[in-house]
């Protein structure tokens, strides 16, 4: 299975999220997993969690995977404000849970 590593670059919203839309589906419906690398990735709105999100939950029904990889410790707080960290499993929900267990 092929790796597919998109970087979401800058502030992504509604317009972004509308040109990736194609280059996930495509990916996904060919049997391949996707990385986001969020290392350039300052703020992402509403439109763009639910593609990711979107992109997680199809790749759960089929053999691919999604991951979600360089997010800044910005970014991971606006997601874990938001409520979407756990939703993206991404590494801050880890130590959080962490940190209240100890």
């Amino acid at each position: 299975m092929t790796s597919i590593t998109i970087e979401l670059n800058g502030s992504v919203g509604i317009a972004q999220a509308s040109e990736y839309h194609t280059e996930i589906n495509e990916a996904l419906q060919a049997g391949n997993s996707l990385v986001f690398d969020l290392s350039e990735t300052t703020e992402i709105d509403a439109s763009t969690l639910q593609l990711m999100y979107a992109a997680k939950l199809f790749a759960e029904d089929s053999e691919a995977t999604v991951d979600f990889e360089n997010a800044s410790e910005q970014l991971l707080q606006k997601l874990t404000d938001c409520g979407a960290s756990s939703l993206l499993d991404t590494d801050e929900e880890t130590t959080s849970e962490t940190e209240q267990v100890d």
